[in-house]
């Protein structure tokens, strides 16, 4: 009999979503190290932000070997309005990158698709609900918002961000120990206080050997993740027909930490495709199994 009352607890749809047990944990991912400067992209969008001169939203773009960020202001999230901003924030000065990673509605239209077959881009669409999957650009997201709090109001975001962006090409970056600046154009750029000329003028040897340290950091480094590299998968969310998402979001008082379930559609190592309110989407293993009842069912056992 108790083994009969464990498993009708345990197989309770609403018990399982609302009591948190240990998260799954897949791991990191590896993106293929680009082999040349500007060769992947990591694009997203920022807003809606307080309307400041027209702009409510901004298009982001990091490059993944340099680090050089762009913000691109846009009225509009729309895929068309997405498409212009990589045409002239980003396309126009550095080419066509190889890989562009990217998520959000705007960036799986056909339109978007199209530009990237256009281009000879490889377009990467990260996972539903994992910020982490486009996680150097989310990163990049967080200092840019903490740098525009820091400088202005809410409504003149705009005026601001060119300070804003100069200040983040020309902070060195963990990791890299130079500035995007330095891996973009092999030396410094002149900042307010900078303008007036040293009186140590550095000697044409010196600045050689400088700008021949600056190039041969524009090789490819090894990758580091910022995330634990702790894993845990437990054995039936490999079987499992029904998988719940954890809800990460900030959740009024007795909220379920779990959505779901949702129908398990197709499987690989690090991702699977659910069906979620009448669509299929693409969403990271770390999910948590649904457990079904002895006949293979799905009950609540508990009311709401």
């Amino acid at each position: 009999m108790n083994k009969d009352i464990k498993q009708w607890a345990r197989c309770c749809v609403a018990c399982q979503m609302s009591k948190v047990s240990r998260h799954t944990e897949s791991g990191t991912g590896e993106f293929r190290q680009p082999m040349r400067r500007f060769g992947h992209l990591h694009v997203d969008v920022v807003g809606p932000l307080p309307p400041s001169d027209g702009a409510q939203y901004l298009f982001t773009a990091t490059e993944r070997s340099t680090r050089w960020p762009e913000a691109i202001p846009m009225q509009h999230t729309t895929a068309r309005d997405c498409a212009e901003a990589l045409l002239h924030g980003w396309i126009s000065r550095f080419g066509v990158p190889d890989d562009i990673t990217d998520r959000g509605p705007a960036f799986t239209s056909q339109l978007w698709t199209s530009l990237g077959e256009l281009m000879g881009s490889t377009i990467h669409h990260t996972t539903s609900y994992n910020p982490e999957a486009n996680g150097m650009v989310e990163r990049s997201h967080r200092t840019l918002k903490a740098a525009l709090m820091a400088r202005c109001t809410k409504s003149d975001w705009k005026a601001q961000l060119p300070w804003v962006l100069l200040g983040i090409r020309t902070s060195p970056k963990e990791g890299l120990q130079v500035s995007p600046a330095e891996m973009v154009f092999g030396e410094a750029l002149t900042v307010p206080g900078e303008f007036f000329p040293s009186l140590d003028t550095p000697t044409d040897s010196e600045h050689l050997t400088k700008l021949r340290h600056a190039v041969e950091k524009y090789r490819p480094c090894t990758q580091t993740h910022s995330t634990s590299p702790s894993q845990y998968l437990p054995k039936l969310i490999h079987s499992c027909k029904y998988v719940f998402v954890r809800n990460d979001a900030h959740r009024s008082p007795l909220t379920r930490p779990y959505r779901g379930p949702y129908a398990v559609l197709e499987r690989n190592p690090k991702a699977y495709r659910l069906s979620i309110g009448g669509k299929s989407d693409w969403v990271s293993i770390d999910l948590k199994a649904c457990i079904p009842g002895r006949k293979g069912t799905y009950t609540n056992h508990a009311s709401g």
